[in-house]
């Protein structure tokens, strides 16, 4: 593995004299952004559940579509020599115990350590959504809020709940408010969103990652990157991109849609 990175190291330098290097320096923030997608789109698949049948294929398709391909990489990090056999430590993640119990394993695949934040929103919404299904958007606002203020206090795993709640809260609002959004102000919605987006994406004077909700003291600074003006700016890129035909029709051009439906996969193998 050591000389795959000697290959490719080169190519990495060099990217970093590019235009694009702003995505390396916000890179982390794919996380956080992944997850309001998923809350936005779990959140309408669950909403629509309505009886037993309805719930057992809800896990069928979760399972199908997030397991194989966890197992596999699994496998494939025991068989090109990741990590040295343990099998307690294999055993663990082949069963997910991180899921429940977030102590410390030595990951074979380290990127799936936000895997398993998203299995157990997918376990938890549809409890959640019995529990509220009368308020909501109510519900998943003041969700939102008291996760902002655990944030100094939790996990990086809790850091991403708030996300999910993003994600839930734009699809009541589009739901209840989006036949009052005309096509053109929804393009606007969508590049101001896009301007937000690349300006939490910048570097402050320090070498720090620039985050302008914090300038309002409004709440306690994330030390992950994980900000709220992220949050803004994805929440109206999504609700520009869902009111906008053109915006939808550029989103949907072919290459998205084959990268959208490979995206998981590819983030688990990289």
């Amino acid at each position: 593995m050591a000389h795959i990175w000697v290959f490719s190291q080169p190519i990495f330098n060099a990217t970093q004299q590019q235009w694009w290097h702003f995505l390396a320096v916000g890179g982390n923030k794919a996380v956080p952004i992944f997850v309001m997608l998923s809350g936005f789109l779990i959140f309408r698949a669950v909403r629509n559940i309505q009886s037993a049948d309805d719930l057992s294929r809800y896990i069928q398709r979760r399972f199908l579509r997030i397991y194989p391909v966890y197992l596999f990489t699994l496998l494939l990090g025991y068989g090109v020599g990741q990590m040295a056999f343990d099998l307690p430590n294999l055993l663990s993640q082949v069963f997910m115990v991180r899921t429940i119990n977030p102590v410390y394993l030595k990951f074979i695949n380290p990127p799936s350590w936000s895997l398993y934040v998203e299995v157990l929103f997918y376990a938890v919404l549809p409890i959640w959504v019995v529990a509220f299904r009368k308020r909501l958007m109510l519900a998943a606002m003041v969700s939102f809020v008291v996760l902002l203020f655990v944030d100094p206090l939790a996990s990086r795993e809790l850091w991403l709940w708030k996300y999910f709640f993003v994600g839930i809260m734009v699809s009541e609002f589009v739901d209840r408010y989006g036949k009052h959004i005309s096509e053109r102000f929804s393009l606007v919605i969508f590049l101001v969103g896009c301007g937000l987006l690349y300006l939490d994406f910048r570097v402050g004077p320090k070498g720090a990652p620039f985050d302008w909700f914090n300038a309002f003291g409004i709440v306690p600074k994330n030390h992950a990157e994980y900000t709220i003006g992220l949050a803004v700016a994805c929440s109206l890129i999504l609700i520009g991109t869902l009111r906008s035909p053109l915006v939808a029709r550029g989103m949907s051009v072919k290459p998205f849609r084959v990268l959208g439906a490979v995206s998981y996969s590819l983030f688990l193998i990289h």
